[in-house]
């Protein structure tokens, strides 16, 4: 996919995201773009915060790859962490990190047990569970 093709896809994502974080009337907070490697939605969930990373692929086929992929790399931080943290350990009790994966034209929309109640699909989006999977999440 062409690099804007895919920024457009990208942005497509996190719009739909945002609209069923906003229909199921969870308490958010969008990112502001153009942090690296930081999370698109933080989300209150008690005391808790869950740093959402929204991806987007056009083959739904490919979503549970693309999610051990990104469980197997090191965990990432949500914006301003290393302001408002005095440790890595104390800013993963706080932000939680989670992928959301929207697919094709936001047919399916794939996100962890943790998420999914957060997120409340339309008659055109399908909402499905990442399966629990034996890789545990890097510390970096």
């Amino acid at each position: 996919m062409k690099p804007k093709v895919q920024a457009i896809a990208k942005r497509f994502a996190e719009y739909l995201v945002g609209a069923m974080l906003q229909r199921s009337g969870a308490e958010f907070l969008v990112v502001e773009t153009g942090h690296a490697g930081s999370a698109d939605f933080l989300v209150r969930d008690g005391d808790r915060y869950l740093a959402i990373h929204v991806r987007h692929t056009t083959d739904p086929k490919v979503a549970s790859k693309i999610w051990e992929k990104w469980l197997e790399g090191p965990a990432v931080s949500a914006p301003g962490l290393a302001d408002t943290q005095t440790s890595k350990e104390a800013a993963d009790d706080i932000y939680e990190p989670h992928l959301v994966i929207v697919t094709g034209a936001g047919e399916y929309v794939f996100a962890d047990g943790a998420t999914a109640p957060f997120l409340a699909p339309d008659d055109r989006t399908s909402l499905s569970m990442l399966a629990p999977s034996s890789i545990v999440r890097k510390r970096a």
